[in-house]
């Protein structure tokens, strides 16, 4: 029988899991774009992509205010 996915420190595994493959999906269509020479607003696209990742890894991850906000 496995053990619970279980710890104080991150509050919503799921939900920081899910993000952190959206973060390094955004970080590979960045690489992508720059290899094929794309425009800047799509390589800032996906970075902003990543940010928005990041924010919600912070709030599901902690479950704090602070990480509310880096969500919001």
């Amino acid at each position: 029988m496995q053990a619970p996915l279980w710890t104080d420190f991150v509050g919503e595994w799921w939900s920081t899991l899910s993000n952190g493959i959206a973060i390094a999906l955004a970080l590979w269509g960045m690489c992508v774009a720059l290899r094929h020479g794309c425009e800047l607003r799509f390589i800032a696209t996906f970075a902003n992509i990543a940010l928005v990742g990041v924010g919600s890894v912070a709030f599901h991850g902690t479950l704090t205010h602070i990480g509310q906000q880096g969500d919001q």
